[in-house]
C-alpha cells in the first residue's frame, strides 16, 4: 500500500466579535519571516476614500499578486448580496495550485466561504494540498464550522483566531514530524 500522507489542517475559527481578525495573515507573515515557505491566499478589505469599505482582493502570499473577488454593486447591496466574483475567484485557485506544485511548507487559505461551503470556490485545492501532506490553515467563519467539520470529515483542528493558537499548533506539527 503506498504510504498516506498525514493530513495537518486547521480551521482558524472567527467571528464578527473575534479581536484579532488579521492573525492568520500575521502568522503568515511571520513564518515567512522565520525561513519556511508559504503559500496561500488571504484577504484584503478595499476602503474607499471615504473609509467606505468597497470590496475585498485576494491576495497572493508568494508573489502579492491581487484578484478582486469581491466588489458589490448597488445591486447587490440593495439585494444583501456580497458581490462575489465567483470567475475571479477561480481565476486565483492558480496561486493555490502554484504553491501546491512548490511543495510549501505551509498553505494559508482565507477563507471557507459560502462557495466552498458548498463544495465549490478553492475547496478542491484545499483538499490537494492536505492529500500532498500540505499542513493547511484556513478562516473559517464560526457560522460555517459544522459544514467545515463536514467537508474534513472529522480530520484536521479547530483554532481560534489568535497568534498564540497558530503557534502551539504549528509547534505541535513540527515535534510530529520528528
Amino acid at each position: 500500500m503506498p504510504d498516506t500522507p498525514n493530513i495537518y489542517a486547521a480551521a482558524v475559527v472567527y467571528s464578527a466579535q473575534t479581536a484579532d481578525k488579521a492573525a492568520l495573515s500575521f502568522f503568515a507573515a511571520q513564518m515567512c519571516q522565520q525561513g519556511y515557505s508559504v503559500g496561500g491566499i488571504i484577504q484584503d478589505i478595499i476602503y474607499d476614500d471615504r473609509g467606505v469599505k468597497i470590496g475585498a482582493d485576494a491576495v497572493a502570499l508568494d508573489n502579492g499578486d491581487r484578484f478582486p473577488i469581491v466588489r458589490p454593486s448597488k445591486e447587490d447591496i440593495a439585494a444583501g448580496s456580497c458581490g462575489l466574483n465567483q470567475s475571479v475567484l477561480t481565476e486565483s485557485s492558480v496561486v493555490l495550485r502554484r504553491a501546491i506544485a512548490a511543495k510549501v511548507d505551509l498553505l494559508v487559505v482565507e477563507k471557507f466561504g459560502e462557495r466552498e461551503q458548498l463544495g465549490e470556490g478553492l475547496a478542491d485545492d484545499i483538499m490537494a494540498a492536505m492529500s500532498e501532506g500540505i499542513p493547511v490553515l484556513v478562516a473559517v467563519p464560526a457560522t460555517a464550522i459544522e459544514k467545515w467539520k463536514k467537508f474534513m470529515g472529522g480530520l484536521g483542528d479547530m483554532l481560534p483566531s489568535e497568534p498564540k493558537s497558530l503557534r502551539n499548533w504549528w509547534q505541535k506539527r513540527q515535534v510530529s514530524q520528528q
